[in-house]
């Protein structure tokens, strides 16, 4: 470094330099160091990079060589590969050689079975001839004769039956054996070596099962008896003892009453004695044949259900109990009491007191099942149709304001504006309350008739309920359609073929009227038109009534002709313009629209002088609207023609006599269900056959495709899916859910198709309250209405039977004591 030397006078300043020049010079040092250092560094980092190289080198080398040994084993493989499949091809043919040989080795085992099977046989051939041949020696022997029960051949059989046969005619000696033989058949029945004869119990069965009356089964058994044919059938007597043993006259009683609702009525009453004794011997015969069951429906109770309905002339109160297979046949059903009045609460209450309190007492029953006595709570159920139901509550009916026994929804309220769940249920409470002042469709100072029913328990009717529905909501707008395709009529029916038929007979009525009133009209004015000729001729026919002329030119009163006129009466009327007093019609007023304003109102008019019109011009006026009239008559003819023909038709479609209503009876009648001609409606069992999925879709494809029939069809599918679900038993949870989700299709499907129809009380139970009771009791229809239906036929045939029979209460008698013959028939057999 060349130092240089610089005189500064101030020594501060040079102070300063000197400190800034050391300040440079260091920094000189630490960068000369610096850049040594980083030489160091490259040089360093050379010598790294040439090693690197060389490594790179030898790992080429490494990897060639290791390449040509891959080669080399990858050859080796592919040859290792060749071998294992040729091996694996003679292991194959190995295994098809041995397998071969095993169905050799079966088939020489088989034969060896077949061998042995075929000398089985023929030891078993040998061993039966042998045998046929000892039956054959032993047919003539009387001494250790071999069992007839072991005999095989059909020819030894006959043999020893012929040889039998033989022997007892021999022991019978000469002369007619009939009486022998027939000895001989009763007394092998009697010590149990031959059955020919009905047990009593099973005579008494036959008797009530086939419907004999006392003097059928006599002559049947006196046939058999007369053509010496062995009758099975005990004797009438027998019968008639058991009768009295099994259903005794003493379990009910029948009295005559006057009907509280119309004293000038003698009602005939039947009913039990002793409920609860009947029910406990009728379980505990159930029990004896194994038909009482309790499920998950009953519980360890006693699940009875009362009924109640009218059929014919006869009201019948009865109870079913659920604890069996089939609870819902008519034979099943227990009757509690008959009487010939209207079905209403005061008369039930009148004429079955007695046995209502004996129902409202039953809480449990003490039973002997299983040879053990056990005390069993009984859960009553309310069930029958609506009617009842209302009847049995207190409740006004489906008529009033609140229809519902269940809620407190408001009635004509429209399917498609109704809303489901949105209902206030009804308690035991709110009755009690309501009977106080009688509001919310309850009756006042009414009370419920059986007291051990809680609304809960109160059954929907599941019968009538799918009746119902599928005939207002299925059939009703199936048959209106039918009926708008057959009208060929310019009268639209709308749904209301009432209103129609009026609209289409009143056109004819008016246009009729109208066309005699013109004619009528006509004559009278034929005679004014004479009058006014004889008037423009000079020639009239002076008039003796008349008092005095009016102030016309013509008055036409002045001509006696006018006195046969019945449409120009002689009133007088003043003129607006001259105020001069003239006749109506010598003023000009002619037509019939004149005389009906005359009638009407006071009207202001100009007489004919005012007009300017006389004389001739008066005729030719008349003639004129003569003319206009006879046209108006002649139009009126063709327009009442026209009427007629349409109203023709109309009636012809409203009758069911067009095409597609024929059309539709017939597919119907072929599919088995036929309509009542009177109520236009199907019986319970057609209605079930009309909601087969087979049978809708065949009746709805007879109309024109529309959305309006497929939401229709829709509708009445998912309908007969419900009423498949009701079912005289337990539910399990699919089908549960099942009749939820169908009850919710078929929902959809009516308010698409019948939005502005009302809401029935059926329906709304449909929705609100089925699946509430069903997930109750896990149940819908184990004791439903359908049982007492059928109960109707049976006493209807009952009364049939006893028709004969003049006293009304004997009648009664032999009707319910019937009854109870056939409940203990079905019980005990």
């Amino acid at each position: 470094m060349n130092h240089f030397r610089v005189t500064i006078e101030n020594p501060r300043i040079e102070v300063q330099l000197r400190e800034r020049i050391a300040q440079l010079e260091e920094e000189v040092r630490q960068e000369r160091e610096g850049r040594i250092s980083r030489w160091r560094e490259e040089q360093w980092l050379r010598q790294q990079l040439l090693e690197k190289e060389e490594e790179i080198r030898e790992l080429r080398k490494e990897i060639e060589s290791l390449t040509e040994d891959r080669n080399v084993c990858m050859a080796k493989a592919k040859d290792a590969l060749a071998q294992k499949a040729r091996l694996k091809a003679l292991e194959q043919k190995l295994n098809r050689l041995e397998s071969s040989n095993d169905r050799k080795r079966s088939r020489e085992h088989c034969l060896e079975k077949d061998n042995q099977k075929l000398q089985k046989l023929n030891e078993e051939i040998a061993k039966s001839r042998k045998l046929m041949k000892d039956e054959l020696r032993e047919v003539h022997r009387f001494d250790g004769v071999k069992g007839y029960s072991t005999l095989t051949n059909k020819k030894v059989k006959s043999g020893r039956v012929e040889e039998a046969i033989k022997s007892l005619q021999h022991i019978s000696g000469e002369g007619p054996s009939e009486l022998f033989f027939g000895d001989v058949i009763l007394k092998l029945s009697s010590t149990g070596k031959f059955r020919s004869k009905m047990s009593h119990t099973e005579g008494y069965t036959l008797y009530h099962k086939v419907g004999f009356s006392r003097a059928s089964y006599s002559v049947m058994n006196n046939f058999l008896r007369q053509k010496g044919i062995l009758s099975p059938f005990p004797s009438t007597r027998v019968v008639m003892q058991q009768k009295r043993v099994n259903a005794s006259r003493d379990q009910f009683e029948v009295t005559s009453e006057t009907s509280p609702t119309n004293p000038s009525k003698l009602v005939i009453v039947v009913q039990l004695k002793d409920v609860k004794k009947f029910l406990i011997e009728k379980l505990e015969a159930l029990d004896r044949q194994g038909k009482l069951i309790f499920d998950v429906s009953t519980g360890r109770k006693l699940w009875l259900c009362i009924h109640g309905d009218k059929g014919g002339s006869h009201f019948k109160l009865c109870a079913t109990i659920g604890n069996v297979e089939v609870p819902n046949s008519a034979y099943h059903i227990v009757p509690l009491g008959m009487f010939n009045d209207e079905e209403n609460s005061e008369n039930l209450a009148c004429h079955l007191g007695n046995l209502i309190t004996q129902i409202n007492d039953l809480t449990e029953l003490e039973l002997l099942i299983g040879g053990n006595k056990e005390k069993i709570p009984v859960e009553q159920f309310l069930g029958g149709d609506l009617k009842f139901v209302y009847a049995a509550i207190g409740h006004m009916g489906a008529a009033s304001n609140c229809p519902c026994q269940l809620c407190f929804v408001k009635k004509r309220e429209k399917i498609g504006s109704y809303q489901v769940g949105a209902i206030k249920l009804r308690t035991e409470v709110d009755y009690s309350q309501d009977s106080l002042t009688g509001s919310n469709s309850v009756y006042e100072n009414s009370s419920f008739m059986f007291h051990r029913v809680p609304l809960p328990n109160v059954i929907p009717p599941s019968f009538h309920i799918a009746m119902g529905l599928a005939q207002r909501y299925g059939f009703d707008p199936l048959l209106d359609k039918a009926t708008e395709l057959d009208n060929k009529s310019s009268t639209k029916i709308d749904g209301n073929k009432k209103k129609a038929m009026r609209t289409a007979k009143g056109l004819v009525t008016d246009i009729r009227k109208e066309q005699d009133k013109l004619a009528c009209h006509l004559e009278s004015f034929q005679i004014l038109l004479e009058v006014l000729e004889r008037f423009k001729n000079g020639s009239i026919h002076q008039s003796r009534t008349l008092q005095k002329p009016c102030s016309a030119q013509w008055c036409l009163f002045r001509d006696s002709a006018m006195e046969k006129s019945k449409s120009f009466r002689s009133v007088q009327l003043s003129c607006s313009s001259c105020s001069d007093v003239f006749h109506a019609a010598c003023a000009g007023m002619w037509s019939l629209e004149d005389w009906s304003l005359f009638d009407s109102v006071d009207q202001d008019f100009d007489c004919l002088s005012c007009c300017g019109r006389s004389g001739t011009m008066i005729v030719d006026d008349a003639n004129r609207l003569y003319g206009e009239m006879k046209e108006k008559l002649e139009q009126l003819k063709e327009d009442l023609e026209e009427a007629q023909d349409n109203y023709e038709q109309l009636m012809q479609a409203v009758g069911g006599k067009g095409a597609f209503r024929e059309a539709l009876e017939k597919c119907w009648s072929r599919l088995g269900a036929d309509m009542s001609a009177w109520q236009q409606n199907f019986c319970g069992n057609h209605v079930m056959k009309l909601l087969k999925e087979d049978a809708i879709d065949e009746y709805t494809s007879l109309f024109p495709p529309s959305p309006t029939i497929s939401h229709l069809k829709n509708f009445l599918k998912a309908l007969g899916k419900i009423a498949q679900l009701c079912v005289p038993r337990s539910m399990s949870d699919e089908e549960m859910e099942e009749l939820n989700e169908q009850i919710g299709i078929m929902w959809v499907h009516l308010k698409q198709f019948r939005s502005d129809d009302i809401m029935t009380p059926k329906l709304h139970i449909l929705l609100e309250h089925v699946l509430p009771f069903v997930h109750a009791h896990k149940t819908w229809a184990k004791t439903s209405e359908q049982g007492l239906e059928a109960l109707h036929a049976v006493v209807n045939r009952l009364s049939n039977k006893f028709r004969s029979t003049r006293n009304e209460m004997e009648k009664m008698r032999l009707i319910f004591n019937n009854l109870l013959h056939l409940g203990f028939v079905n019980a005990n057999c």
